[in-house]
């Protein structure tokens, strides 16, 4: 309902006088065609600017009622006699007659009308610009209203009082009606009327430089547009906040309230806000000497001036929130020559009606002339006062959102949009900004060129000056250091030579000691060889070859050792090679019954660790040579070494027949398991054995220095 919150009194009191009236006129059937049409018809002939009309029809309705019996009908028609005078600008006849009509009512009326009517010609009054009697009028009828629990009026009342005070200039008692106002919307849960009060007083205290009770009043109804995600809304209370913390000298707190201003319009609809926040964000980065972040900021102003320029529907919002967001108390006419011209008329009468919170009659003509258009014939001043009017209308109901919407309706047809509307209250000139921002950019490059420069010739001088003292410094250090090196050169150079020739030496010596041991093994295997031919045992036989090829596993190791640059380490591929080829030689393995696989990561181990791991080799090749491939069977032996993570892994593995008994390996079985568990504890290492598809051991052992078995 468009008048939820205004007061009721006029409807109840004409429902009454039209109850008797029609009585009357079933009395006497000649006064039925004599009154004043209400409703549509009414709205028809004020759209139609046919005041003369409504006047005639007045006064014949006025002049056939008689003054006795008939009192109700004759103020009734004397009421809206006195709308007519309103409605052609004739403020005092029209207050006149309502002041005879609440002189004659008491004798035989309610309570309700005669408040009614001091609502009526306190209005009246302000319309003839007598604002002292219009506030004693409203207070006359704010005090009948009390006690009476009619609470939509009452605080309507202290809205219109707060509004009267405020442009009397009695800024205390407007302080006291409008926090009253707020407090009793609030109370009737009149959320909206309430945030557009408090909106009203925030503005009016920014312009007189109150800054902390402006605010109060703008972070208040923040936090409820944040809730309910009005955005226009609070694209106004940012504005003003920023405004106000700019004038307090608090750029963190306008940062905060422009970076959110940002945030909230990104969307095309908004983005003219964004232009202010990126030139205000400019100036703060600007006066914190960050160069850098102020030009982003200003590019940003300049390329969004330029959008808007090419692009004016997107400050339809711009322009249309200052008439509902910043408009002070009411709206006022131009009343100038308002007796002369014919559509200078009328509007005052929907202004009163707007006034006296009779939103069902001002938008019931409203809804004409916007149904009409220009096309209807309506003249652009016309269409222009009635988007204007309907934007008033609904900014006093409190719904602001719908009074942007019907401006920008205007704003949207080019014959419409003023171009000196004074509503627009200073509105903000973009080609000043433009410039502004553009000269800002300038004034920094130029700012930063000449810092630059500054700073350049201050380098210059000091790198000069610098230098000089470095190369003084550094002369002296390096005479003096040179003597030092000198002699110290002299005496390293004698122990290096000292050193080089005993590592030279010991070298020699690890080479022959390994050539020797080499030797002996080679000596030993022979040894062995030649015994091996004079035994007939089979078993003794099998161990003097076991013992052989042990022995010859540690001798190629050694072997290695003296033939490679480093005497430290040993290339594992190439032990297993030389290892592998030996064991398949000796027993006289054809590669087509056994194929030889091997996998073996480049490394380099030391020979602490390669002696154990080479016997250890040795024994897991030879068994299964031995035993994996009885009677000429056919297989593949698998010969791995990986490194892991923080160990090596060691495995070998065959496709042969498979041990006898299932599990790990006994360390009782044989002396070469035996070998196999003793140097596996040397390594630390840890034994595992698989039985699927032949036999699979494994052996991993870490990355650590070696105990002695």
């Amino acid at each position: 309902m468009l008048n939820q919150q205004i007061p009721k009194t006029k409807t109840g009191f004409l429902s009454v006088i039209l109850l008797l009236l029609a009585c009357r006129l079933l009395a006497t059937p000649k006064h039925t065609s004599s009154f004043i049409p209400k409703g549509n018809s009414m709205h028809i002939y004020l759209a139609n600017f046919e005041l003369d009309s409504l006047q005639k029809l007045a006064n014949n309705s006025l002049l056939s009622l008689p003054w006795q019996g008939e009192a109700p009908s004759k103020f009734q028609v004397q009421y809206q006699l006195a709308e007519v005078q309103i409605a052609q600008n004739q403020f005092d006849e029209a207050y006149e007659s309502l002041l005879a009509i609440h002189q004659n009512l008491p004798a035989f009326s309610f309570l309700n009308e005669k408040l009614y009517l001091e609502a009526a010609l306190s209005e009246v009054a302000l319309l003839r610009g007598q604002l002292q009697l219009a506030i004693q009028w409203r207070e006359d009828y704010l005090a009948g209203m009390r006690g009476m629990g009619q609470c939509e009026k009452e605080a309507w009342a202290k809205k219109r009082l707060g509004r009267l005070y405020l442009k009397n200039r009695q800024f205390e008692a407007a302080k006291e009606y409008y926090e009253a106002a707020m407090q009793a919307y609030e109370k009737l849960g009149e959320y909206e009327i309430a945030m557009a009060i408090r909106q009203e007083w925030g503005v009016f205290n920014l312009r007189k430089k109150k800054y902390l009770t402006a605010m109060n009043c703008f972070t208040t109804n923040l936090e409820k547009q944040r809730k309910s995600k009005d955005t226009l809304g609070m694209m106004s209370s940012l504005k003003h906040l920023i405004e106000i913390n700019q004038n307090l000298d608090q750029p963190e707190e306008m940062e905060a309230y422009c970076q959110e201003m940002v945030q909230w319009a990104n969307s095309p609809e908004f983005q003219a806000w964004q232009i202010g926040a990126f030139l205000k964000l400019g100036k703060i980065e600007e006066e914190r000497d960050n160069y850098g972040l102020a030009t982003e900021y200003f590019l940003q102003n300049q390329h969004l001036l330029l959008d808007a320029t090419s692009r004016p529907e997107l400050l339809y919002n711009l322009r249309a929130k200052r008439p509902v967001y910043q408009l002070i108390g009411d709206y006022n006419l131009s009343l100038g020559n308002r007796n002369v011209q014919t559509d200078q008329k009328v509007f005052s009468l929907l202004l009163f009606w707007i006034r006296m919170g009779e939103f069902q009659m001002a938008d019931g003509v409203i809804n004409q002339w916007l149904s009409s258009g220009l096309s209807g014939g309506q003249s652009i001043r016309t269409m222009r006062l009635a988007y204007r009017l309907g934007t008033e209308s609904l900014r006093n109901q409190g719904k602001f959102q719908e009074a942007v919407s019907t401006y920008k309706q205007m704003l949207r047809e080019p014959r419409l949009t003023p171009r000196f509307d004074p509503m627009l209250n200073k509105f903000m000139n973009f080609q000043t900004e433009a410039k502004e921002s553009h000269e800002r950019l300038l004034l920094l490059f130029e700012n930063q060129q000449q810092q630059l420069l500054i700073d350049r010739n201050l380098w210059e001088k000091r790198s000069l000056m610098g230098g000089v003292l470095l190369a003084i410094v550094i002369s002296g250090f390096l005479f003096y250091y040179n003597r030092v090196r000198k002699k110290t050169n002299l005496v390293l150079s004698q122990k290096n030579k000292l050193i080089a020739a005993a590592l030279s030496e010991k070298e020699m010596l690890i080479r022959e000691v390994h050539h020797r041991v080499k030797n002996n093994l080679q000596v030993v295997s022979s040894l062995l060889n030649l015994h091996a031919r004079k035994v007939a045992d089979p078993a003794a036989l099998g161990a003097i070859r076991e013992g052989r090829d042990r022995v010859k596993s540690m001798a190629f190791i050694h072997q290695k050792l003296y033939q490679v640059n480093d005497v430290r380490q040993l290339t594992v591929s190439d032990y297993v090679e030389d290892l592998t080829n030996y064991l398949f030689t000796s027993y006289q393995i054809d590669p087509e019954q056994i194929e030889l696989k091997t996998s073996i990561d480049h490394l380099e181990l030391d020979v602490d660790v390669m002696v154990p791991l080479g016997l250890i080799l040795n024994e897991l090749i030879s068994n299964s040579l031995k035993h994996a491939f009885p009677n000429g069977r056919k297989g593949q032996l698998l010969v791995r070494f990986v490194e892991k993570e923080a160990s090596f892994l060691l495995e070998v593995a065959d496709t042969g027949v498979g041990v006898a008994q299932k599990g790990s390996i006994d360390k009782t079985a044989g002396f070469g398991y035996q070998l196999i568990h003793t140097f596996c504890k040397k390594l630390k290492g840890q034994l595992t054995v698989q039985h699927q598809d032949g036999t699979a051991i494994q052996l991993s052992f870490p990355k650590t220095k070696l105990v002695a078995a």
